[in-house]
């Protein structure tokens, strides 16, 4: 299921769990802030948002749009999506996990064409992992260990490369990615077992590229 705001979802979310706390306390623009100190890095937690009252991001009550049927076509069969964008002109990308493919959609939910497939060749997925604009309408389809295939917005495979951690041999621990064509990196860091169970930190060093 997509909406026209998917890109908006994770945000909402996050928005409204602090709005739901609000209620029936403070005002929600009364935001309380607490600032620290950790390892001379300057922390910074908000309690609460700093938006007005009727000023927060909402989902809407049903998707504008739905893309995949359990007993459509096999161009409408999705499984294990590893994520979705939409392009400039209204198209939508998915990338389909089960068959390690790009499947691109008309803005009205009409299939279109697909690239890649499973393998480890040129223009292949072992396990596609993600897919994203990085720089205007080009679009990036991330495998398994961040290998990136870079398509044009009408699919075609531009080029191919690895992405790893600077000043490591080590793919990325996650990664992120810009329209102005920045990415931001995040390594491993300091390799620790944590036995216990709960919350607890880790620190890792993030690079921009």
């Amino acid at each position: 299921m997509l909406n026209n705001k998917s890109h908006l979802w994770s945000f909402a979310l996050l928005a409204t769990l602090p709005a739901l706390a609000a209620c029936g306390g403070e005002p929600a623009h009364e935001s309380s802030t607490v600032r620290r100190d950790s390892a001379g890095i300057e922390i910074v937690e908000t309690s609460q948002p700093g938006w007005a009252p009727g000023q927060g991001w909402a989902l809407e009550e049903s998707a504008s749009l739905v893309i995949g049927e359990a007993d459509g076509g096999d161009e409408y069969t999705l499984y294990r999506v590893a994520g979705a964008i939409r392009l400039a002109d209204g198209r939508i990308v998915i990338a389909d996990g089960f068959h390690n493919q790009l499947r691109f959609y008309s803005g009205d939910g009409g299939f279109l064409n697909e690239v890649g497939r499973e393998g480890k060749g040129p223009g292949e997925y072992e396990y596609i992992r993600g897919v994203a604009r990085c720089g205007g309408d080009s679009i990036f389809g991330f495998d398994i260990n961040w290998q990136t295939k870079v398509y044009t917005a009408a699919g075609e495979l531009v080029r191919e490369m690895r992405l790893r951690e600077p000043g490591s041999p080590l793919s990325p621990y996650d990664l992120t990615c810009a329209p102005s064509g920045y990415f931001l990196i995040t390594g491993w860091g300091a390799q620790t077992m944590q036995m216990n169970v709960g919350f607890f930190q880790a620190m890792a060093p993030a690079s921009l590229l």
